[in-house]
């Protein structure tokens, strides 16, 4: 048997001649053998009877069983008698093994399941060069997904034997199963080969540091006999092995298994290969959940192996082997799996659910990434919260994540359940808090101080598991020297830095994706895994989709060819973009050019992407001659390209090129796998394109003045787009902010370089009014100061008072009543000393919501009318309507409603007539909130949702918060406090999120309010307590008077009088300073009642 050994152990290590005849004379033995065999057993007349008559119908009703104690017998190759007139018998019947003297096995578990399969998997991995993690595992789980089989796969986290015992003991009865994914070995020294497993009757656990932890089967199988398993498959090799030398019979694992009461343990007779296993395990599962029989699964994964004998190995493709004998069944009453035949899924899972964000993995899936994944799930078990996955841009950090976290719930690994937060637009530290605390605590957690959230998350997280995704987190920081500017404030950023602090060493993990280092989080808060290139089978993997996708066909036995992928790096552009050319050039002439490439880069490029930007030089000589000169233009963009804006800078660089020629030059990058058409006419750049185009020298046009033609066309073209959206919708301007934010800061750079002041003057009012309109206060500022400077030294003093003018706007949306006035008098003095009517009347109309803010219903009313004399003699009805809007609040805060109702029909009126969908909703929401006032609630919330349902329609989120938060004011006058609760909730959402704190204190309040119906006291003054916090902080003297009067409502509740006195003494101060005759009245009445 020595000779079969080599040949299925060893053989392939050297698969080449003269090796192979040496292998073709070991299968003519072992050919030999199995008929001298089948001989001996059945010549006999009435041996040779009972076969004939068990194999009448054919050989796949045969059960052949082999019952021996004697080693001796055990180790001989069953599975290989062979008929002379027929085959190989184990080929079509099954074979078994069973031993003479061991005892029954114990009795099944009463509550052993019959409604699925349970499979627990034991993957573990503990050498460094170790086989492929999902190597087995993921065909498994993949296959049970696939088709839906009735069958439930828990993967052991830990794999360490302690996990398994403690494991067993807290599910049991429930396993039918035992999976043992992994290696054995005699003396436990030296690690295996990667493309077997290796075992000599022990198996190789991990430990608690992932280390070898070598196990003795005769602690293994008690510990599974208590728990009543009844079958365990072991893809570990050699595991059904015998000594034919040795006088034990249960020496082997498979032997011992049974001896301790296993009904059923498939094992390996000798090494497996992993590519064997990949081919036996699918076809052994399918026909058990089927047909219900062991060996029938047996049988089935056998044939499959038949049919597929190519095993990867050190050829340069797949080589037959036939190692369909290594898989060996031991049993002794077996359990009947005919319940799975009759089981069906029924789409139900107790498992946690995926989050949204983690289903789709795109058109091209998941491939590989198996290191990845067995450092994640290493990662997981240390004693660092957060597991950063860094890597460049459009390496696959947001796909590994997604396919990680579809892994987990596969193998029921995501804990208590996990949630995904893309920081691409979070402004707040709170929103990250609450987004993880409000879905565990409920409303009692929103109303909490940061602090208090910290605190705790922090106990409920570090003793229960979850997993949060904290994907595209380089924006929270940001990346100096990039475009990529932080998101969050430096204290917020120690909010999530003191919050992975906290939970180490606990059960919960946070897994980030970034750009980015992230140093800024210490070393101790989190794990780094580097996200490289594809390696091994997974690059081979990759490569046969894009060679499938394009209808290409490449010799692998080229060896030049396997350098060339090695050349590659595993790196998904380099290979989209290098094999495509393989078609019409040779694999030695592309690595030639390549290695040029390389060489032409020199030192100043870092090594990690050389292969890279060597690919991406070799890949633009595929772009034809008469399109190159589109190289340079296409470099000045970053992340997104519009066709249609190529094709007009084109034209101003009197360059003669068609639409048609701007549509080949994308749909060649697109081949090349360097762009992608997100939505017509706009392309996504790969990360890599553009620093490779600035960096490179062939992008470069040949002269100067070519040079400031094309860098002159990108600034007029940004211009325009800026000019085109400057006074659209929020949404609209965020769509298009998404895709082109950096290239408008490149344009503007572009215009200041070349003096093109109508061209910076555009954008640079583009993007100080989207900051302004997205909250950023401090960017809005910056760029308007920016935009005085530059208009006072140009000799613009129009343009210098618009900045003074969106200067008092930023002052405003700080809450700085007083700073706004003075910018806003500032504007009025250049705008009314030029006689600009326009500009001077929008001014007017800004001090006159300053008023408004401020109280003084008759300054409001003043300014707004001097706005209204000017723009109805102008014949501007877009701004009277907004007018007409302004003095339906006034007259609504001064208690007139029928004035409000028919100055906002007036406003309403029009906005209908000119098709303004921007501005009509503000409007019926304003109707609403008159409505409601006068007590029409029904009608209040007809207004609300007809305004609700445009803002929705054209995602406007600011406007729909608004909405929602009037909608909860309706219905907590109805007495409907649950549904005021939702709707305050859905409000407070977006504003936490936008970063927008007023808005978010005015939320607070309410929900104080309602809490305090409700009879939660304690409820009401933490919301309270919140909302006061902000007003105080930011001068918000209206909101912070009502929340006063609240906490005395509060306090004359709850019998303390005293205190309910100091809160409305607080609260009429205030009323008083702002002359608020309505509510200076209640306050005094109040007093009056608690003297």
């Amino acid at each position: 048997m020595a000779e079969l050994q080599w040949y299925l152990e060893q053989f392939l290590d050297y698969p080449f001649h003269p090796e192979t005849k040496h292998a073709e004379r070991v299968l003519a033995s072992l050919k030999s053998w199995g008929e001298a065999a089948f001989n001996a057993l059945f010549d006999a007349r009435d041996s040779g009877g009972i076969f004939d008559e068990a194999t009448k119908d054919g050989y796949h009703h045969l059960q052949l069983r082999v019952i021996s104690d004697d080693p001796k017998v055990q180790s001989w190759p069953w599975e290989a008698l062979r008929d002379p007139k027929a085959d190989f018998l184990a080929h079509d019947c099954q074979v078994e093994r069973r031993m003479d003297s061991v005892k029954d096995p114990v009795k099944l578990h009463p509550d052993l399941p019959t409604d699925q399969v349970n499979v627990l998997l034991v993957t573990a991995r503990p050498y460094k060069q170790d086989v492929a993690y999902q190597s087995v595992s993921g065909p498994l789980v993949e296959l049970i997904e696939s088709k839906s089989l009735p069958a439930r796969v828990h993967v052991l986290r830990p794999p360490t034997f302690a996990r398994l015992t403690e494991h067993l003991e807290e599910r049991p009865g429930f396993y039918h199963i035992v999976h043992f994914d992994g290696h054995g070995t005699l003396d436990g020294k030296g690690p295996p080969n990667q493309l077997t497993f290796k075992a000599e009757g022990k198996l190789v656990f991990e430990d608690e540091h992932g280390e070898p932890d070598v196990m003795p089967v005769d602690q293994l199988g008690p510990l599974l006999r208590e728990h009543n398993i009844p079958c365990v498959v072991l893809n570990a090799c050699q595991s059904g092995m015998h000594d034919a030398a040795g006088g034990d019979p249960f020496a082997s694992v498979a032997s011992a298994l049974l001896k301790a009461g296993i009904r059923s343990v498939v094992a390996m007779a000798y090494t497996l290969y992993v590519s064997g296993a990949r081919t036996f395990l699918p076809d052994f599962y399918r026909r058990l959940f089927t047909r219900g029989s062991v060996a029938e699964g047996v049988r089935a994964g056998r044939k499959a192996m038949l049919k597929s004998k190519g095993r990867v190995c050190a050829a340069p493709k797949p080589h037959p082997l036939e190692d369909w004998l290594v898989p060996v069944l031991y049993q002794q009453e077996p359990l009947d799996f005919t319940f799975a035949a009759a089981a069906r899924k029924d789409g139900q899972s107790e498992t946690p659910s995926l989050p949204e964000e983690a289903c789709d993995l795109g058109s091209s899936g998941f491939v590989g990434r198996e290191g990845a994944i067995l450092a994640l799930e290493r990662a997981m078990r240390g004693r660092a919260a957060g597991i950063l996955v860094h890597g460049m841009g459009g390496v696959g950090k947001t796909t590994l994540a997604k396919g990680f976290l579809q892994w987990l719930s596969r193998t029921e690994g995501l804990g208590m359940g996990a949630l995904w937060l893309s920081f691409k637009d979070i402004r707040s530290a709170e929103y990250v808090l609450n987004a993880m605390g409000g879905p565990l605590f409920g409303e009692p957690f929103l109303r909490c101080d940061i602090a208090s959230k910290v605190e705790n998350l922090t106990k409920v997280l570090r003793e229960h598991p979850f997993l949060f995704v904290w994907d595209n987190f380089e924006t929270v920081a940001g990346i100096p020297g990039t475009t990529i500017a932080p998101l969050l404030s430096e204290a917020d950023r120690q909010v999530l830095k003191d919050l992975l602090r906290r939970l180490g060493g606990g059960k919960t993990k946070v897994l980030i994706t970034s750009r980015s280092p992230e140093a800024w989080l210490g070393r101790e808060q989190h794990r780094v895994i580097e996200l490289g290139g594809l390696r091994g089978d997974e690059r081979w993997e990759y490569c046969q989709r894009i060679i499938d996708n394009l209808g290409l066909r490449i010799d692998r036995k080229d060896m030049t060819f396997k350098e060339l992928m090695d050349h590659l790096r595993g790196h998904p552009l380099s290979m989209r973009a290098i094999l495509p050319s393989l078609e019409k050039h040779s694999a030695a002439a592309v690595l030639a050019a390549l290695r040029e490439n390389i060489e032409a880069l020199g030192p100043q490029v870092e090594e990690a992407q050389q292969a890279v930007h060597a690919t991406l030089r070799y890949a633009m000589e595929a772009v034809p001659m008469e399109l190159r000169p589109l190289l340079y233009p296409l470099s000045l963009h970053e992340a997104y390209a519009d066709a249609n804006h190529l094709a007009a800078m084109a034209k101003l660089a009197e360059l003669d090129l068609k639409q048609d020629d701007i549509n080949q030059f994308f749909g060649i990058l697109g081949i090349l796998g360097v762009a992608r058409e997100v939505r017509q006419n706009i392309h996504e750049l790969h990360p890599a394109l553009t620093g490779y185009l600035r960096s490179n020298s062939k992008a470069e046009p040949p002269k100067e003045e070519a040079r400031l033609s094309w860098r002159s066309a990108f600034a007029r073209v940004m211009a325009g787009l800026a000019n085109a959206i400057r006074h659209s919708p929020l949404q609209a301007q965020r769509r298009v902010f998404h895709v082109h934010q950096t290239n408008i800061h490149q344009g503007l750079e572009f215009a200041k370089e070349y003096g093109l002041v109508e061209e910076e003057r555009a954008i640079l009012q583009c993007l100080a009014g989207y900051a302004l309109d997205t909250l950023a206060f401090e960017e809005a500022r910056r760029r308007y100061q920016e935009l005085a400077e530059r208009s006072r030294a140009q000799g613009f003093k129009k343009y210098e008072a618009i900045a003074f003018h969106q200067l008092g706007r930023v002052a405003q949306g700080k809450d700085d009543l007083i700073g706004a006035r003075e910018w806003y008098r500032k504007a009025l003095e250049i705008t009314e000393c030029l006689g600009d009517e326009i500009n001077a009347a929008t001014t007017y109309h800004e001090l006159g919501f300053v008023a408004l803010q401020e109280g003084d219903l008759t300054g409001a009313l003043v300014w707004y009318q001097k706005s209204l004399e000017v723009w109805e003699r102008h014949n501007h009805e877009a701004l009277v309507a907004k007018t007409y809007h302004q003095l339906g609040r006034v007259a609504q805060e001064g208690g007139d409603l029928p004035s409000a109702r028919k100055w906002c029909m007036k406003a309403k009126e029009i906005f209908e007539r000119c098709g303004d969908e921007a501005a009509v909703p503000v409007t019926y929401h304003q109707l609403g909130r008159v409505a409601q006032q006068e007590g029409d609630l029904t009608g209040a919330r007809e207004w609300c949702l007809k305004a609700l349902g445009i803002m929705e329609r054209h995602e406007d989120e600011a406007g729909a918060a608004g909405t929602y938060h009037q909608l909860g004011i309706v219905a907590q006058q109805e007495g409907d406090l649950t549904g005021a609760r939702e709707w305050y909730l859905k409000s407070l959402e977006i504003k936490e999120r936008r970063g927008d704190e007023a808005g978010a204190a005015r939320v607070y309040h309410e929900l104080g309010r309602v809490a305090q119906g409700e009879g939660d006291l304690t409820g009401a003054r933490e919301w309270y307590l919140k909302a006061l916090e902000i007003k105080e902080r930011r001068g918000i003297e209206a909101g912070l008077a009502l929340t006063c009067a609240q906490f005395g409502t509060l306090e004359q509740a709850a019998g303390d009088s005293p205190a309910a006195r100091s809160w409305f003494e607080k609260a009429l101060t205030i009323f008083e300073k702002r002359r608020d005759e309505a509510n200076i009245a209640k306050a005094k009445k109040v007093l009056v009642s608690l003297a």
